[in-house]
């Protein structure tokens, strides 16, 4: 495979009017075929990851930001565990109904932002990386009575 681009190249998006996603891709490769492979390198690539790629936002997230910038998908997207095999990586065939689910996604963020809808999603992965954990009484670390 032929490296295109390491994490230096950015993303920005139209979703719908007035919203855009801004994000990074770790790498764009081009086999020998001119297929595109976006990858994502992870420093460890869970379990829940291998079995549930189809559910995972940020793989299609990636793709359809591609789609939209260059008006055709990856061949697939890849998430590489630094520091294995790169046949070890979880592999994500992207569809065209991603388009219509990340669209709709974010639009759904956007309507809750502007109602003032912010519900706490409470576990120890999204607590660990709020700002917010040490104050928020819905918090996975908080000492509930």
């Amino acid at each position: 495979a032929r490296v295109i681009h390491i994490e230096k190249t950015n993303y920005k998006v139209e979703v719908s009017p007035d919203i855009f996603v801004i994000g990074i891709w770790d790498r764009i490769d081009s086999d020998i075929s001119g297929n595109i492979i976006l990858k994502e390198f992870k420093s460890k690539v869970h379990p829940s990851m291998k079995t549930g790629i189809g559910s995972n936002k940020q793989v299609k997230v990636y793709s359809v930001a591609y789609k939209l910038m260059y008006n055709k998908f990856p061949s697939k997207v890849n998430l590489q565990e630094i520091g294995l095999p790169e046949d070890t990586a979880v592999v994500y065939a992207p569809k065209e109904i991603d388009v219509k689910k990340v669209k709709g996604y974010f639009m759904g963020l956007d309507n809750k932002i502007a109602s003032s809808i912010f519900d706490p999603k409470p576990s120890k992965f999204n607590c660990t990386y709020c700002s917010f954990r040490d104050v928020c009484l819905e918090s996975y670390f908080s000492n509930k009575l």
